[in-house]
């Protein structure tokens, strides 16, 4: 990789390629560097604007993160994984609404994405509302045939939920001994490997997977 940003210093293929490299190397803050210098070839690339964000996170620029992702959003408002890094991002800054609602959406667009599942509850648990927490915890851990874990926040939501619909399916959950849908973990990582996305630790010591 190095010897292609050597042969073509401004070609942006080159440039974000290079940037995802050093982000997989724990340099995030360097990578940031090369990807604005291909965006700025290619402005409304939703690709390179996705792995911007992504890097970001990586480096605890969250606020650098969230533009780099909503501009992404806006070009491809269909992409799984912007909306679940979004909703990460939006979960670090502070703002837990925007973050599980973020989240929703990308469930919404990847059902079997089953970590999503994590953090929405993560967002509504630190929002302080402890019934949709438990209860999408309780959905993950179900997923994951962890039925243990999984019972004491199904539980919860029947003794605090307010909402017909959760209790129902805590209650279906609880009684059926085994997962009432499994869950099928997205190929996301797999894709990502494909086309060389950061995927390691970054310099706060946080992956955005």
């Amino acid at each position: 990789m190095t010897a292609a940003i050597n042969d073509a210093p401004e070609d942006p293929m080159a440039l974000h390629g290079y940037g995802i490299a050093l982000a997989r190397n724990n340099r995030a803050e360097e990578g940031m560097r090369y990807v604005r210098k291909a965006l700025q070839k290619f402005p409304f690339d939703a690709v390179m604007l996705k792995d911007l964000g992504e890097i970001a996170f990586m480096a605890g620029q969250y606020d650098a993160a969230r533009k780099a992702l909503e501009g992404s959003k806006g070009i491809n408002p269909d992409d799984f994984e912007t909306y679940f890094l979004l909703g990460r991002t939006w979960i670090e800054l502070g703002n837990y609404s925007a973050g599980a609602a973020a989240l929703k959406t990308a469930l919404e667009k990847q059902p079997g994405a089953n970590r999503t599942l994590y953090y929405i509850g993560e967002a509504y648990g630190k929002a302080g509302r402890t019934a949709d927490a438990h209860y999408y915890l309780g959905r993950y851990y179900h997923g994951r045939g962890e039925f243990k874990t999984a019972a004491f926040h199904l539980r919860q939501v029947i003794k605090h939920s307010q909402d017909p619909r959760q209790k129902a399916e805590a209650e279906e959950m609880l009684s059926s001994g085994r997962r009432a849908a499994p869950q099928t973990e997205d190929k996301t990582d797999e894709r990502r490997k494909r086309r060389n996305a950061p995927l390691s630790y970054g310099q706060n010591g946080k992956t955005a997977w």
